[in-house]
């Protein structure tokens, strides 16, 4: 599970791991598993660099200068070089390692076990330290975060400050047995213990404490004077910072183990009902969805020139969420859930459960939308579509079946862009569908954003439904209508050859045949069986156009002389 720390409570951490084992187990099928296998590595270009550790990433990078510092699960802190991404030195720290934090130009890391570490940013280990050997109160770790000259630190022996080496109780333990991890905000600090929040002064006074509900791995987040954080009541809170008077409350269908992030007065934050919210004063302004839950926090960054929000989903990929609608602009797929993201100017820096940690371009990229991933096709030609954006403006997109299919230009208008696939052209099973994106900077490499499509060749060809009239006259205009049997909607750019003509039309065709006799056309569309339609086509006679209108005037006049004339002469 994808969280800004390890640590929890046992019995909590347990209920949790069975909760999520269930759900795999029933979501997990061998097609899903196979598929998963070709997905790995697919992914839209400008990938500048990976990053290989030994374990996978479930946390937060924290980038600083031309470095970047990453811990993986396996207790390693990792540095790297930002332009490069070649290591630059590890540590190794203990299992269950937590969120490292910039102290002082310094790294400062720990894990749940107990161990908090002051490392310089050449590798160099300053100091390390083992709480619990110091206080027996303490088994584990859960959070820390730092003031100006001090490391606080939140324990299952409660809140402890580290300063110079010197480690002192600031708070004594609760009844609960999990912690969120510490903020610092100028003279307060606040944490969540089991269902309570708490606000402590650094004179060591409780400033408030109220019950809430159940936190997790939600840090409180403190903008202005108003505490932010998510629960496990599927809900996003709002308390103010100075007397804990709720101010709001913003509930999802799931749980809120994300850590918020603020900007203005809008909080953006995922739940694990798979979507990633947009909240102001207690309002919804938009909310995104992913395919699992969102238990990273977000970030605010820009691509391809617009105001993005980046945040990692459980289901595997990194999305850049337009930050003023909610549209969702590209995916980035990881292979395996995806940790919170970082920000470098014009690069995101991710981790993945996969091991490896990415630094993506956001100069230009381009997404398929339509059909949904892992969609089945058939006979019947694939319309795809997606999203093309760049910072040079005016991008163009090509498109590909499988690693070495010839490239197709799509059209585009604006952000988007479209292309029909001939079915004949994907082979029985898994299909990837390739695009990538040039503008006049340049254009993507590999490895290039891609989705599956799965071909059943089995599926037969659809029926075409033919509506026109059995009669027409000659050099009159008339309308053949031709719809899809699957749905009855207007089949588009279908084809039709009559009188040695062609022509291609959309839902229907006006013509107008000059000759009397059987009018006869075929009619085809790929994935569709042929069809025919006749009609008569008649050459009018100009003595009986004008005898109907007579008899028809003269049986009105009599009509008008025996119900009106008549009963006239009568009086």
């Amino acid at each position: 599970m994808s969280c800004e720390q390890s640590a929890m409570g046992p019995w909590l951490r347990a209920t949790i791991f069975k909760y999520y084992l269930l759900v795999n187990l029933m979501q997990k099928t061998i097609l899903t598993a196979f598929i998963l296998i070709l997905f790995i590595s697919a992914a839209f270009a400008e990938v500048e660099w990976e990053y290989h550790a030994d374990a996978g990433i479930s946390l937060k990078p924290i980038v600083s200068g031309n470095k970047i510092f990453i811990a993986s699960q396996d207790g390693i802190l990792h540095a790297v070089s930002l332009n490069t991404g070649k290591m630059l030195w590890k540590r190794a720290i203990g299992k269950f390692v937590l969120q490292p934090i910039l102290f002082q130009s310094n790294i400062i890391v720990a894990n749940n076990n107990g161990t908090i570490a002051k490392i310089k940013q050449d590798g160099t280990v300053e100091s390390q330290l083992n709480i619990p050997s110091i206080n027996s109160k303490v088994t584990t770790i859960y959070g820390i975060d730092s003031a100006t000259n001090k490391i606080y630190l939140t324990t299952d022996g409660g809140v402890f400050t580290l300063e110079e080496n010197n480690v002192s109780s600031f708070f004594n333990a609760t009844s609960s047995k999990t912690y969120t991890s510490p903020t610092v905000s100028g003279s307060k600090i606040v944490f969540g213990a089991g269902d309570e929040l708490i606000v402590l002064n650094t004179n060591k006074q409780v400033a408030w404490r109220k019950k809430v509900a159940e936190f997790w791995t939600s840090k409180p987040i403190v903008e202005g004077s108003v505490i932010y954080i998510g629960a496990l009541d599927n809900a996003i809170y709002a308390f103010d910072l100075d007397d804990g008077n709720l101010l709001w409350r913003y509930e999802t269908d799931g749980w809120v183990a994300s850590t918020p992030y603020i900007e203005g007065s809008t909080v953006y934050v995922g739940s694990n009902d798979g979507y990633v919210y947009a909240i102001s004063n207690g309002y919804l302004q938009w909310k995104a969805k992913t395919d699992q839950a969102v238990q990273t926090m977000p970030i605010s960054g820009s691509f391809a020139g617009r105001d993005a929000l980046f945040v990692g989903s459980s289901d595997g990929k990194l999305y850049a969420v337009e930050k003023n609608t909610g549209k969702i602009l590209w995916r980035f797929l990881a292979g395996d859930w995806v940790a919170s993201p970082a920000i470098s100017v014009d690069k995101i820096i991710v981790g993945s459960r996969n091991g490896i940690v990415y630094s993506i371009k956001t100069e230009r990229g381009c997404t398929i939308n339509e059909p949904e991933e892992k969609s089945t096709v058939g006979q019947k030609e694939v319309r795809l579509k997606g999203i093309a954006l760049s910072n040079s403006g005016s991008p163009s997109v090509s498109v590909r079946i499988g690693n070495d299919g010839p490239w197709k230009s799509a059209s585009v208008s604006g952000d988007e862009w479209k292309l029909k696939l001939d079915p004949s052209e994907m082979r029985a099973g898994p299909n990837r569908i390739f695009c990538k994106v040039s503008d006049a900077g340049g254009e993507e490499s590999e490895p290039y954003y891609s989705t599956i499509l799965l071909k059943n060749p089995s599926i037969p060809k659809s029926k075409l439904i033919v509506t026109a009239p059995k009669s027409v006259n000659a050099n009159k205009l008339f309308v053949i209508s031709v719809n899809d049997g699957d749905d009855n909607s207007p089949v588009e750019e279908f084809k039709i050859i009559y009188e040695g003509k062609e022509e291609i039309a959309t839902g229907n065709i006006t013509l107008n045949i000059t000759k009397e006799g059987k009018f006869s056309g075929n009619i085809t569309k790929t994935g569709f069986e042929d069809t025919s339609v006749q009609l008569d086509i008649k050459v009018p006679n100009p003595l009986v156009d004008m005898a109907v209108p007579a008899i028809g005037g003269l049986l009105l006049l009599a009509i008008l002389y025996f119900f009106v004339v008549r009963r006239l002469f009568r009086r």
